[in-house]
This record gives C-alpha cells, structure tokens and sequence, in this order.
C-alpha cells in the first residue's frame, strides 16, 4: 500500500506498474487480501490519466483471474470517465469559440455601423484575432475617426 501512495502519480506510468503490480498479486495469499487488492487497485486507477487505460489493461494480464476482472471493470470505468471528461472539454471548447465568434460578430457589426463596409484584409485581421486583441480594438473604436486607428497604434 506504501508503494501505491508513494508513486500513484508517477511519472512513467509503465515503470510503476511493473513495479506495483507484483505487490498486488502478492495480496491474495491474505484472508482479506482481495479486498485489500481492490481498495489498492480503486485507488491507483483513480489517479491514472485516461490515455493510461490501455497501458493499464495491457499489465493486469499477470493478476489472478478474479482480480485481472474486477481490475478490468475498473479500467473500464476509467475509460467512461476519461470519455465524460473529453465530452466536458469539447462542450467548453465549443462554449470559448462560440464566445470567440460572438465577439468577432460582435466587432464587425459595429464597425460597419461606423465606417461601412469593411474591407477584406480587415476581415481577415478581425477573425484571426484573439478575445484580448478584439477588446483592445473595441475600446479604440469609441474614439477612432478611421479604420487605420483602430488597428494601427499611433
């Protein structure tokens, strides 16, 4: 157990397995020693980055038959969490770049309220730019009395 709280967030995952799951194994010759196994085990997986799942799967071949199971159902468990957190992410993503899109909108529709039409370099400028630079451009716009002064310091 010392070694799982020792190195649960290692580094070179693969080197920890090695070196930690001999000790699992070890467990079952205790009359608890499969519960024991499986707490240790709940607790390594929970700590495990999901693209380690495979990496994990791939060394639990070694274990007894009854742990190699519950370890898999645990890395499978894993793999959901993993799916679930990518899904949040991309969900975020999408937030910030339709945020992103809103404000580049946002910026061109004003613009053309004052100046007309915007020309096609400015375009170009505007979508590339990030949510910091847009805010900048939109402060200087309040004064500017031409396209050049809001994208060009004086």
């Amino acid at each position: 157990m010392t070694l799982a709280l020792k190195y649960r967030q290692i580094r070179d995952f693969a080197v920890f397995l090695k070196k930690f799951l001999p000790q699992i194994y070890s467990l079952e010759k205790y009359s608890n020693g499969s519960y024991l196994a499986r707490l240790v085990l709940q607790y390594i997986v929970d700590g495990v980055q999901s693209g380690n799942v495979e990496l994990f799967k791939e060394h639990i071949q070694q274990l007894p038959k009854k742990l190699k199971g519950e370890a898999m159902t645990i890395a499978e468990q894993l793999r959901e969490q993993g799916v679930q957190q990518g899904i949040r992410q991309g969900i975020q993503e999408g937030i910030q770049q339709g945020r992103q899109e809103g404000e580049v909108a946002m910026f061109m529709l004003l613009i053309q309220q004052r100046f007309g039409k915007i020309p096609a370099n400015y375009m170009e400028t505007i979508t590339k730019a990030d949510p910091k630079t847009l805010l900048s451009w939109g402060t200087k716009l309040l004064n500017a009395k031409t396209l050049e002064e809001i994208f060009y310091p004086l």
